[in-house]
């Protein structure tokens, strides 16, 4: 008896609010919540959180709707002033992610807020010109605009009472549950005002951050030494790919077929044991391009980022700097990527984004940035081209066609987790692909292509995960590819420098010291460079001892010690 009175509250109560204002807010609110289904493969759990989200779309549009019926009680005009103004307000938003899901693949977002908030009067209208008034948009914009005229106008159905209640009563429960979970994820998908709100105060930290690593890498560079003359130097940065699933280091499937034939034809200077000094991104970008390593960073992150990075010194020697990127420009660790990216000279991304986790950019679309590039070159180049390489979710990093591998091809004990290390495998076969296709483009140039990945990645080699956690550190998350790839002219105009890299190839090395090798095999020096943290110097210290993570020893015999 209970149950049915309360079932009778909840209908009369819901026949009380305005489910015009429901239906609309709803209609308004959606793109969010279909943005999920904006991935290369769709699969079962995608469609459940595709249905998550509209739950929570729904269910949002009703509770503001319960606010609004309160409000009217109070104040007449202050309900209608509240409808009048979310609608308005929902309706910005709604033709902005219609916008951003039309030329960048996503919903307004936190890389698209620190943009909109940076831009000055003349961007802003240069940008509305070139992109707002595009026949495309504009096309998707009257389609959605008429959507909502008809809904203004449709007449609506009365539901069943048993229905409602039982809906009411099932997506409180859902609805609170999931709150006390994850509120931050509910109310970013619930509603586009508080996705905003919830985005805002990260965005704003965001740029504080930025302007301190920005104003801390801004010092002019002084050159000790510039005899540099390599026309064209490329640096493929990778992601998430671990030495010990590549055949070029003995790995027992064939996921470099590319870079192992190049490698027989005596192309390739491997090095046999590089590590990096943090398991995640930002702290190895920070390191990679400056003078900052392990044994200095800390306090003084700064103070070294003062004394130049890579890319600053090469513009001060007079390269034509490029970086080409298909990682996140926002939040925490795409700032260290867009400080590089703003110190070059020219910079390109594949898509304005978060993070790399929901990215869905093939790598391979970095293949024309690197073209045009080609077409426009100066007397001296240097690019980096930074990939998504192999980061989780491994099977959005390469197209159909490379399903090679799988859960029969593996040997992992465990038959659970033998198809995600398939998938791994696949994705690090096609970076086989990306690598190889990027030398391809410079194989006939005087050129030297040199490649690492950030750090690696344990696909449950040694923890029970496919991830790389700084807590948790293993071997495979620190081993890493160093390769080093030179031309058949650069070869023969240079065959000092290629014994001496190749002389390298077995020296313990950890990419910390990454500047002082490019800086080294480039014939540039500032006050900070150091010859003994080069690999191809004769000078090289060989004993250092390489500290990992949060200080950590690492050691190729005994991997990782506290």
């Amino acid at each position: 008896m209970m149950l049915k009175s309360l079932a009778e509250f909840l209908y009369e109560f819901y026949l009380k609010l305005d489910r015009r204002f429901i239906l609309l807010m709803f209609f308004l609110n959606l793109p969010a919540a279909l943005i999920t289904l904006n991935v290369t493969k769709i699969e079962f759990n995608d469609i459940r959180h595709l249905f998550l989200y509209v739950f929570y779309v729904l269910f949002f549009s009703m509770l503001t709707a319960t606010a609004i019926f309160f409000i009217g009680k109070i104040n007449g005009r202050a309900e209608k002033f509240f409808k009048y103004i979310l609608l308005t307000i929902c309706g910005i938003i709604f033709l902005t992610d219609i916008f951003t899901i039309v030329h960048y693949g996503t919903t307004l977002n936190h890389t698209m807020l620190r943009i909109i908030l940076g831009t000055n009067a003349k961007e802003a209208s240069n940008f509305f010109s070139d992109y707002v008034l595009d026949g495309y948009f504009l096309t998707v914009c009257a389609m959605a605009i008429v959507i909502f005229l008809a809904l203004c106008k449709i007449k609506l159905l009365n539901l069943n009472k048993k229905f409602v209640a039982g809906f009411l009563i099932l997506s409180s429960i859902i609805f609170l549950s999931r709150i006390i979970q994850n509120p931050e994820r509910v109310f970013e998908k619930s509603n586009s005002i508080t996705r905003i709100a919830v985005l805002l105060p990260e965005v704003f930290l965001d740029i504080e951050d930025y302007k301190k690593l920005f104003e801390a890498a801004q010092n002019e560079v002084h050159l000790t030494r510039n005899e540099s003359d390599l026309p064209l130097v490329v640096f493929i940065l990778g992601e998430a790919t671990t030495k010990n699933h590549m055949q070029l280091y003995g790995y027992h499937l064939p996921t470099n077929p590319k870079l192992n034939e190049r490698n027989l034809n005596g192309e390739l200077k491997i090095f046999s044991d590089t590590i990096s000094p943090n398991s995640y991104t930002m702290a190895v970008m920070q390191k990679v391009f400056t003078f900052i390593r392990n044994e200095n960073s800390g306090e003084n992150d700064n103070s070294k980022m003062h004394k130049g990075n890579l890319i600053s010194i090469l513009n001060a020697a007079g390269y034509s700097t490029v970086w080409m990127s298909n990682k996140e420009m926002g939040g925490l660790f795409g700032n260290m990527n867009r400080i590089y990216a703003e110190a070059a000279n020219k910079s390109k991304f594949t898509q304005y984004r978060d993070d790399s986790e929901n990215n869905t950019k093939l790598d391979e679309q970095l293949l024309p940035f690197l073209e045009e590039e080609l077409q426009n070159k100066h007397e001296k180049d240097f690019y980096v081209l930074h990939l998504m390489g192999t980061h989780n979710t491994y099977k959005s990093r390469y197209p159909s066609n490379f399903e090679v591998f799988t859960a029969a091809d593996e040997t992992n004990p465990r038959k659970e987790v033998r198809q995600t290390c398939a998938e791994y495998d696949n994705a690090v076969l096609y970076n086989d692909f990306i690598v190889d296709e990027i030398i391809k483009r410079v194989e006939n140039l005087d050129a030297v292509v040199i490649y690492i990945s950030d750090h690696g990645e344990d696909v449950f080699e040694e923890r029970d995960f496919a991830d790389h956690v700084e807590a948790a550190l293993s071997r495979s998350m620190l081993e890493i590819p160093f390769i080093v790839w030179t031309s058949q002219k650069f070869r023969e105009k240079r065959p000092e420098l290629e014994e001496k890299i190749k002389s390298a190839t077995n020296k313990p090395f950890m990419t910390d010291d990454m500047i002082h090798f490019f800086m080294d095999i480039m014939k540039i020096e500032t006050a900070d460079f150091d010859e003994t943290l080069s690999p191809v110097s004769p000078n090289y210290n060989s004993s250092r001892m390489r500290i990992v993570g949060d200080g950590k020893i690492y050691t190729k015999e005994k991997g990782i010690a506290d």
